[in-house]
């Protein structure tokens, strides 16, 4: 993208060539990787995984990750069928039995009549 502007407007692009290698901050996510529990992660791991995040997306990738995804929400919704609830009287009654019991108690029990 700064290829093309530098061509139409020079002074908005940046050189910026990419932050200094951040060593003592992949010994830090090692430590806490390691710390829950995943000890198989080194530091080679994770400038890969940060190195792969340079790289774009082609659009057979974006296309690949959005047919994961709309299988997931397939899959999750044929799963979790939600529950059917009813409201039915009797349950209605016993919800309103209890409340007029836990107000006798607190008025029967209000040390300020």
């Amino acid at each position: 993208m700064n290829a093309v502007w530098k061509k139409l407007w020079p002074e908005c692009v940046h050189n910026f060539k990419g932050f200094p290698e951040p060593t003592p901050v992949v010994r830090e996510i090692v430590n806490l990787a390691h710390t829950a529990g995943m000890d198989e992660v080194g530091e080679e791991d994770i400038v890969e995984l940060l190195a792969s995040h340079d790289e774009e997306l082609s659009n057979e990738d974006l296309m690949a990750i959005e047919q994961v995804r709309a299988l997931e929400e397939e899959t999750a919704e044929e799963d979790d069928p939600e529950p059917q609830l009813h409201l039915t009287r009797k349950i209605l009654a016993d919800v309103i039995s209890k409340f007029e019991s836990g107000i006798h108690d607190i008025v029967n029990n209000d040390p300020k009549p």
